[in-house]
């Protein structure tokens, strides 16, 4: 069963506070509970367990989890990576995808999550539409993404546009090659390897892998499909054409329905 979520405006402030958080509640079709003095934890003893979507009218969402963690949008190591790529070091996504220079170049990013690899894909001159299935997720990294002023991050953030949906259903209903390529990162179901970051996400995002038929539906929208595992940690993969990165950590997948000199 998934929990409840709820919409409360951030401590102290005010009328503007209970507006935004009304805005947002109405946007995802939630209730909104007035916040006044009380704590979230004295909401929760009123109103009963669940999650907390927090509104500040300046600085955006961030999120009390069902389990009690607190979360707010973090651009985790995409900072790192784009820095990186601006030092002229390879970034295995970018090199996954080969992305063109003469002409535009369209990606679906098909677990968007915080908009990690997006940001690092769209800092590399890709187009990304950011496909996400839960909605305080889709709610938090939407507001992340567009109040990202970071110097380094701002160019990559403004090129990913989100799109709250399920993404076999999406990608059934995409009409052939609608896209350059199709990114797969489904949250990993076994993890190896902890980062802080990803703790509150884990705890709200949805977890599984996709089905043979959405990886055949990803091929059809595209020509090129990447997947992003942990090595040796992740179920079966169809045609898998070759491996980038360094296979200890994190790996990349390149699935291809055309070879590269017809794409």
């Amino acid at each position: 069963m998934k929990p409840v979520w709820r919409v409360t405006a951030a401590p102290r402030t005010g009328d503007d506070g209970d507006a935004a958080a009304a805005r947002v509640a109405s946007q995802l079709g939630l209730r909104q509970v007035r916040r006044g003095n009380q704590s979230l934890a004295s909401l929760t003893r009123v109103h009963g367990a669940g999650g907390w979507l927090v509104v500040h009218p300046r600085t955006g969402l961030h999120a009390m989890t069902p389990e009690g963690t607190v979360w707010r949008w973090h651009p985790g190591l995409a900072r790192t990576r784009v820095a990186a790529r601006a030092a002229n070091l390879p970034d295995p996504l970018l090199q996954a995808l080969a992305l063109p220079r003469t002409r535009p170049f369209r990606l679906l990013d098909a677990n968007l999550g915080q908009g990690h690899d997006a940001m690092v894909a769209g800092d590399g001159g890709a187009e990304v539409v950011g496909l996400e299935v839960d909605p305080i997720v889709h709610a938090i990294t939407t507001d992340g993404l567009a109040r990202c002023d970071h110097p380094v991050l701002a160019a990559g953030a403004a090129r990913v546009q989100t799109r709250l949906g399920d993404q076999a259903a999406v990608l059934a209903e995409l009409a052939d090659n609608s896209f350059d390529a199709v990114l797969f990162s489904p949250m990993y179901l076994e993890p190896e390897f902890h980062a802080e970051d990803l703790v509150p996400l884990r705890q709200v995002a949805a977890q599984g892998w996709p089905s043979e038929a959405t990886f055949q539906h990803a091929l059809r929208v595209a020509p090129l499909v990447v997947v992003k595992v942990e090595p040796n940690r992740h179920p079966p993969l169809p045609q898998v054409a070759r491996w980038v990165g360094g296979r200890r950590r994190v790996a990349w997948a390149i699935l291809a329905s055309l070879p590269a000199s017809l794409r």
